[in-house]
């Protein structure tokens, strides 16, 4: 668990808490790597990403937590 702490008001888009996870899928027998970013926008939008990257696939899901809808990528292929 990482925390960034950043005051400078020229930076508008900065990285405030930055969650990482090592998973391990016991099903799979594969590591899942998730990374949780929360930005914080002009007006206040405040987005989340989270990016979980296995062997065979790559999810990301963004949601904005301003009324804005939920905008989802599921099982995104990654190209090795």
């Amino acid at each position: 668990m990482t925390y960034v702490n950043e005051r400078d008001p020229e930076k508008i888009n900065r990285i405030q808490r930055r969650h990482s996870y090592h998973i391990m899928d016991e099903e799979n027998k594969r590591n899942i790597s998730l990374t949780t970013y929360f930005v914080w926008g002009t007006l206040l939008t405040f987005v989340t990403v989270q990016i979980i990257v296995t062997e065979s696939r790559v999810l990301v899901q963004l949601a904005i937590r301003n009324g804005l809808p939920f905008i989802s990528v599921n099982n995104f292929q990654h190209r090795k």
